[in-house]
């Protein structure tokens, strides 16, 4: 068995979150599948910039994923 030397890389098991640096826009984020989208890239550590046409639904959505993965960069 080797030991290995270096941590990781972000693809490889054990590695950091798969989309960590990256930033990703979101249209329709405050619908169900853009609330599920919004969940699941700041689960991955992508940085979210969000947008909807209804304000207070968006509020929410951004406020949901923010709370369901503490510390994620989700903006509206």
């Amino acid at each position: 068995m080797t030991t290995p030397t270096s941590s990781p890389s972000p693809n490889e098991p054990g590695g950091g979150t798969p989309l960590d640096g990256a930033v990703v826009a979101v249209a329709g984020a405050a619908g169900p599948a853009g609330r599920a989208t919004l969940l699941r890239l700041a689960e991955a550590g992508a940085t979210v910039v969000a947008s909807d046409s209804d304000p207070a639904r968006l509020a929410e959505a951004v406020d949901a994923a923010r709370y369901a993965h503490g510390g994620a960069r989700v903006t509206g």
